[in-house]
């Protein structure tokens, strides 16, 4: 997971029109059985394109014409359970506990909206173990229950489009292992719900930092025979995972900040 920043596509009427159709819907809506699928995921190519065709949360590759990927609700539209999958229950208003209905009032707020895979978002098991984000929403002390108690909630998952959650303050990457490691309470839930050392996963990351690695001992080389054409293709790989481009770009980051000097080197040699 990397800190994404949003930003708005060109000026675009059809985009402008899906906005006042969102504000007009969301001012509607009573529960979560007002909220229109096809409204949120109309837009799903741009919020695609934001993270560069990445999974917001483990930076796969999500292919759309596959079925591979969803529009996600970062605090989930309809119920919410914890950790655990456990039901949350808020205050009914009369003395008693209901079931949370979920954050319907935030079901077309664009920083709520992430592409997420299949295997981030939905529900399955580890062994004995629930993974999978789905309805889970954990959070320290209480859920919200309406837009004005927001402000006050402390939700123990990250949103990497949040300037206050910024992924590298709670979350660290192994070299060694591939693994991701949450370094706070926080990073360790992240890790924990959506799964984030699952099979493959750590074997990926592993290639990909390794891959920048070589990437630079092969583009010096490529200098030294003035092959200048290899030299820039090798740049634009590892300028990919610093920019944030690249799949798994927490993991090949780190690789390019051993190569940094390298990299400023080489790219000076091919302005």
């Amino acid at each position: 997971m990397i800190k994404v920043e949003f930003k708005k596509p060109a000026p675009s009427d059809q985009f402008n029109d899906w906005l006042t159709r969102c504000e007009a819907a969301a001012k509607k809506l009573k529960s979560a059985k007002d909220v229109k699928e096809k409204l949120y995921k109309e837009q799903r190519q741009f919020f695609l394109d934001l993270f560069h065709g990445k999974c917001a949360y483990c930076e796969a590759k999500i292919i759309l014409d596959q079925h591979k990927g969803d529009v996600e609700h970062y605090r989930p539209k309809g119920g919410v359970t914890d950790e655990n999958d456990n039901a949350i229950e808020v205050d009914n208003g009369h003395g008693g506990k209901r079931p949370h209905g979920g954050y319907y009032w935030l079901a077309y707020s664009l920083e709520n909206l992430l592409p997420s895979c299949i295997a981030c978002n939905r529900p399955d098991a580890s062994g004995d173990r629930r993974v999978g984000k789905w309805n889970r929403f954990p959070v320290a002390g209480k859920h919200a229950s309406m837009p004005a108690e927001i402000a006050d909630e402390k939700p123990l998952l990250l949103n990497p489009l949040l300037a206050e959650d910024d992924p590298t303050q709670h979350l660290e990457f192994d070299s060694e292992t591939g693994r991701i490691i949450g370094k706070t309470e926080r990073g360790q839930m992240t890790v924990c719900v959506l799964n984030l050392n699952r099979e493959g996963l750590p074997d990926a990351r592993r290639d990909a930092y390794d891959s920048v690695i070589l990437r630079s001992q092969e583009a010096y080389s490529a200098r030294l025979r003035r092959d200048f054409k290899t030299v820039n293709r090798y740049v634009e790989f590892m300028l990919q995972h610093k920019n944030g481009q690249a799949e798994y770009a927490m993991a090949g980051r780190p690789a390019v900040a051993l190569s940094g000097e390298a990299v400023q080197d080489l790219s000076r040699q091919i302005a």
